[in-house]
């Protein structure tokens, strides 16, 4: 009786073992092949635990009808680190962009966050067609983005825009770019 409880202990175990490691490979391959990680190059992936809490937030867009900003919600996962969180919001973003009226084709390099409050996000324009981003585009493209960040992480003070890895003038060759987008300009009304 004894060894067929261990049989079964052992077994057991074994299972939940191989169930945690395909849940870890599931959750690493929905990252790296959904549309919201496809151009994510990370060390840190996986972004969240299994066992991480999902939460809403909202990504910020202009209504076209009022010229407000309005709320698209989707969920990210309650990540212990907070810079996995900011990522995910990116991701998420970037991965509902065409959703929000921006053309398709910008995509992630990467995210960081500085010590006094900054994000950094690192966009690839690579795969964006020549002429399909006008200044519209750009200026719902980057001000969305800061309004996303601003609104659902309060210790984002500042976002910065790289190009590639590179401080840039502009995104697509319309809106222009500063060293960093006050997040305080973000927060101010628009009427």
């Amino acid at each position: 009786m004894k060894n067929r409880k261990k049989y079964f202990l052992l077994v057991g175990s074994g299972l939940v073992l191989l169930a945690a490691g395909l849940g870890g490979f599931y959750l690493h391959e929905r990252l790296v092949t959904s549309p919201t990680a496809e151009a994510l190059v990370s060390d840190q992936l996986p972004l969240y635990a299994p066992g991480d809490k999902p939460v809403k937030i909202n990504l910020k867009t202009l209504d076209a009808q009022t010229g407000k900003w309005s709320d698209w919600p989707v969920t990210i996962y309650q990540s212990k680190s907070h810079l996995n969180q900011v990522k995910q919001a990116v991701l998420q973003f970037v991965a509902h962009s065409q959703a929000l009226g921006i053309p398709p084709g910008l995509a992630v390099n990467e995210v960081y966050l500085t010590q006094e409050g900054n994000a950094v996000v690192d966009i690839s324009t690579d795969g964006l067609s020549p002429g399909t981003m006008g200044f519209f585009d750009e200026l719902l493209f980057i001000r969305g983005l800061i309004e996303t960040l601003s609104k659902n992480f309060p210790q984002v003070r500042a976002v910065k825009l790289l190009v590639d890895g590179q401080d840039a003038p502009t995104l697509a060759g319309h809106y222009a770019l500063g060293t960093s987008e006050s997040v305080l300009a973000a927060k101010t009304p628009t009427n």
